[in-house]
């Protein structure tokens, strides 16, 4: 069970007039986990609801045959995958949600459906000397027709428990993050500035997040001496792999 990974996910999201009410189980199979490369293979499978309420539409169009003013809605099945490696050096991974692209016939036009997503991400860490690391990554995101979204990051840590960054959203929003990993704890904040069309009915959108990590009581990620801190640190590979203080 060592290379086996189970996870689950509860989630109730609301965009407007249309909400989602979901859970999913994921599966990962690691068949290669070790200081120095870690390859991960996932896959999901989840139950959707999806429901409309037609009453909060303001059409342009009179009298539009696809609004009736009911607040129709739909259970589904759904799966996703991913790829994910990493070494000391740098980070990959490739994922895809809604692969069924299930239909939903949540109105009367009757060609409603879940669009596959696409997403690829890739980072690469730099040592700038023995207390601070740069860190670059791009990410893209592809959801049907439209042309890929994409954003680049950079991102500096300090002694391996403090980082702060920038990220620019082509077209679309500039970020700035911070945080610190204290271990089990990560503790962040994001702020996130529009630039696109939405920027003069916006003032931004912030972000908390806290993260615990379960971890074993043993010291075999503790560095032996400063010595092989110092050369492990050279190759990109962090020493947070939990206990901090």
């Amino acid at each position: 069970l060592k290379k086996v990974g189970l996870g689950s996910i509860l989630y109730n999201d609301k965009a407007g007039a249309v909400s989602t009410l979901g859970t999913e189980l994921d599966y990962a199979y690691q068949p290669v986990r070790n200081r120095d490369h870690l390859l991960s293979f996932g896959l999901g499978a989840s139950v959707l609801q999806y429901s409309m309420n037609q009453s909060d539409f303001q059409p342009e169009t009179a009298n539009d045959p696809s609004l009736t003013g009911a607040s129709p809605s739909k259970v589904t099945f759904d799966m996703s995958t991913g790829v994910y490696y990493k070494n000391n050096y740098f980070l990959i991974s490739f994922g895809a949600k809604h692969l069924l692209q299930t239909k939903l016939n949540i109105s009367n036009t009757n060609n409603n459906k879940l669009i596959r997503h696409y997403y690829f991400s890739a980072s690469y860490n730099v040592l700038i000397n023995n207390k601070v690391h740069f860190e670059p990554s791009v990410f893209i995101r592809s959801i049907g027709r439209p042309l890929p979204q994409t954003d680049f990051s950079a991102k500096f840590i300090f002694n391996d428990l403090y980082w702060l960054g920038l990220s620019y959203r082509f077209r679309d929003a500039a970020i700035v993050f911070a945080g610190i990993d204290l271990g089990q704890f990560t503790i962040g904040y994001g702020f996130e500035y529009s630039l696109s069309l939405l920027n003069p009915y916006t003032n931004g959108s912030h972000e908390v997040f806290l993260k615990y990590r379960f971890c074993k009581d043993n010291n075999e990620n503790l560095f032996t001496s400063e010595i092989e801190g110092v050369k492990k640190r050279r190759r990109g590979y962090r020493s947070v792999d939990c206990p901090v203080w």
